[in-house]
């Protein structure tokens, strides 16, 4: 099921957390959150997939959308009888991102701003997310935003994936915050969990003004269409 956020605005940015300023860092996923990277990584999967002679197509796999991409390639290992290890499928997958990645993936919208705007006010931001380490910190660079960005919790820097809370639970370690100081900022199911199973106060991140996210979901404070709405909440 999809919700419109324009409908979901009754969980908006005038709510308690206006002018906060309990709050300490953001924590921001980056697939379909930080950077605009769906249409690129649906064209290195489907790279992916041809190498490997897979006769199939991203949307095929559209269902397990926001799960570890060593999750979604043990499904078709399986169904299509692949020999390599979920870690081999995982490094080959990102060596061919790493090649694309950063210059063909844009920022989404307002997220320079948000970026500028919580550094201004002296808000720490953290990057959480699936993906390999070098395919965030190389988008990071080529944008710009490096300087800005306190740490980074990437795949392989944690022993369990989304949506589990570890990987911002070690976020929030490494901010040496507890979530009642931190926001995060997600666009999926499986993030949104990961969040607020930490304890984040989590928006998600619909830009064409719809999401899979339940709003009911504990946590999920609302729905925002560009990342600079949330300087606000600051």
């Amino acid at each position: 099921m999809f919700y419109n956020v324009d409908v979901l605005k009754q969980k908006n940015l005038t709510g308690v957390l206006l002018g906060n300023s309990d709050i300490k860092a953001i924590f921001m996923d980056l697939d379909g959150t930080l950077a605009d990277s769906m249409a690129t990584m649906g064209k290195v999967f489907q790279r992916f997939l041809e190498l490997k002679k897979i006769d199939a197509r991203p949307a095929d796999f559209r269902h397990l959308r926001g799960k570890p991409l060593d999750a979604l390639l043990k499904v078709f290992r399986e169904q299509y009888g692949i020999e390599y290890s979920e870690l081999q499928l995982v490094n080959e997958f990102y060596d061919l991102a790493d090649e694309v990645y950063a210059e063909q993936t844009v920022p989404m919208p307002g997220a320079s701003r948000l970026i500028h705007g919580a550094s201004q006010r002296g808000v720490q931001l953290f990057i959480v997310t699936s993906a390999r380490g070098t395919v965030v910190r190389d988008f990071l660079k080529t944008h710009g935003f490096d300087p800005f960005i306190k740490g980074v919790i990437a795949a392989e820097d944690v022993s369990i994936q989304k949506p589990d809370p570890q990987p911002y639970l070690a976020a929030l370690d490494l901010a040496g915050l507890t979530a009642a100081h931190g926001l995060a900022v997600e666009d999926s199911i499986v993030g949104s969990l990961s969040a607020t199973r930490a304890g984040l106060a989590t928006w998600i991140m619909a830009p064409k003004g719809y999401s899979e996210v339940d709003p009911a979901t504990p946590g999920v404070q609302g729905f925002v269409k560009r990342l600079d709405e949330l300087i606000d909440l600051l």
